[in-house]
């Protein structure tokens, strides 16, 4: 058992590190006047980990009627429980793909990610940090997304299918 237990937390780290960090903007995408979606909120795994004992999943619930409240749970084994960040996100379509400008509790900085509706719940793509542009205006950045948004580099390997946690 401590032996699965390890190899699962090895798992996650690697999981973690090649996932890498999203871009972060001192700007967001866009403004926060599109209306929350309600298929957006509940409680979402990865897929990947739904038959794990301990999953890390995230929680999504209306913070108001255009910004999302977001809590990420991870399971820490030398606490014997979950901890959590808090995020406040709002979305913003460009050409028919939606990104999500999300601030950590306690930061100024947005995290971007784009998020995909499927059958089975939702992909997230991480922007990648791998960017060098830093833009001082969501005009700027919005012009530079829609300039590279489909292309390969624009976001980390990984990407991540949630799917409803179960009850």
């Amino acid at each position: 058992m401590i032996k699965k237990t390890a190899l699962l937390s090895l798992s996650l780290g690697m999981l973690i590190l090649l996932w890498g960090c999203p871009y972060k903007s001192n700007v967001a995408l866009g403004d926060a006047i599109e209306k929350t979606q309600q298929r957006m909120m509940g409680s979402w795994v990865p897929e990947g980990e739904v038959a794990y004992e301990n999953p890390s999943y995230y929680t999504i619930d209306a913070y108001d009627t255009t910004r999302y409240a977001i809590e990420h749970f991870q399971y820490n084994k030398d606490e014997g429980g979950y901890t959590s960040k808090n995020y406040v996100g709002h979305t913003t379509y460009l050409d028919g793909l939606m990104f999500m400008n999300m601030v950590e509790s306690g930061t100024k900085e947005y995290l971007m990610h784009r998020i995909d509706f499927v059958p089975a719940g939702l992909v997230l793509y991480q922007v990648t940090d791998n960017i060098d542009e830093k833009f001082d205006s969501s005009e700027k950045m919005r012009e530079f997304f829609q300039k590279n948004m489909r292309l390969s580099f624009f976001y980390n390997k990984e990407e991540v299918s949630l799917v409803k946690k179960p009850k």
